[in-house]
């Protein structure tokens, strides 16, 4: 066990690798391929993320103590009340979209492979473990990775897979 007693500029000791397994079904056959995952960089990206999150509409109601409502809440005199309305089908699809958006940014952020455009042009550049992955086209990548056979099943494993080795690495060194 190492135990952490400096941080310099450069060094990345919360920088982790490791790997995911998928299930594809090839031929009628079932088989197993490993992605490479990082978690260098990674925290970046769930922390804007965390910022852009849509929050329901919300309205101020009167409640009045002696109402159903107020009763429910014991109530002990008559109030205002904010109420967020999480069933209004705006802001419904808004968090559809940014947790779709959430997710593709996790696992370009922490994908350790490289994704090449068909002339080679790479899109997204893994470099080594201790640099963030360098996504140069998101939109070209995620195209890519859809038209590869990615299912929304192997989505969520693989993000799944990069948050929990980046939540499992800072966990790590905060026990050292």
């Amino acid at each position: 066990m190492e135990i952490l007693t400096r941080i310099k500029a450069g060094e990345q000791p919360f920088s982790a690798w490791g790997y995911v397994t998928l299930k594809v079904t090839k031929n009628s056959k079932p088989e197993y391929i490993r992605l490479p995952i990082k978690s260098i960089g990674v925290v970046d990206v769930m922390e804007n993320l965390a910022k852009e999150v849509p929050t329901a509409p919300s309205a101020v109601k009167f409640v009045a103590a002696d109402s159903k409502e107020g009763k429910a809440m014991n109530l002990k005199e008559d109030r205002m009340m904010e109420y967020c309305n999480e069933s209004d089908e705006g802001y419904l699809l808004k968090l559809r979209e940014h947790n779709n958006r959430a997710m593709w940014n996790v696992l370009l952020a922490g994908l350790a492979a490289t994704i090449e455009d068909t002339d080679g042009t790479p899109v997204v550049v893994s470099n080594d473990e201790h640099s963030a992955t360098e996504v140069k086209n998101r939109e070209r990548a995620i195209v890519i990775l859809k038209g590869s056979g990615i299912s929304n099943e192997h989505l969520v494993a693989i993000t799944d897979a990069i948050r929990d080795l980046t939540r499992l690495e800072k966990d790590r060194v905060e026990r050292e």
